[in-house]
């Protein structure tokens, strides 16, 4: 079995930047939007928060109140799409959407 490839990365400070951007005063002023075509381009913010949410890296409602942070622990985290990630934790230890065929992901259940 082949590792998974990946074609985007967040380190830890990088998914909290983002959670820190989902609160409702930084979107209702503006400064996400500027944030995200400064930071990240090619992504619309939704998306790259259900990447973080679909991964387990923090809660979409805690992100709106504010204060919500990545869990202790969490390196980084690679991904393709919201479904299609891998999240990389101290010591090594790797955690993934589903498990790697070919070309694919195939979900677990």
């Amino acid at each position: 079995m082949s590792a998974i490839q990946h074609h985007h990365h967040l380190d830890r400070r990088q998914i909290d930047l983002i959670l820190s951007h989902a609160m409702w005063l930084p979107r209702g002023r503006g400064f996400t939007d500027r944030f995200m075509q400064r930071d990240h381009p090619t992504w619309v913010f939704d998306d790259l928060l259900d990447t973080i949410v679909s991964a387990g890296l923090g809660d979409r409602h805690r992100a709106n109140a504010g204060g919500e942070r990545a869990p202790e622990g969490v390196v980084a985290l690679d991904f393709d799409c919201p479904h299609r990630w891998t999240v990389t934790w101290n010591g090594g230890r790797a955690t993934s959407s589903g498990v790697w065929r070919g070309d694919r992901v195939m979900p677990v259940r």
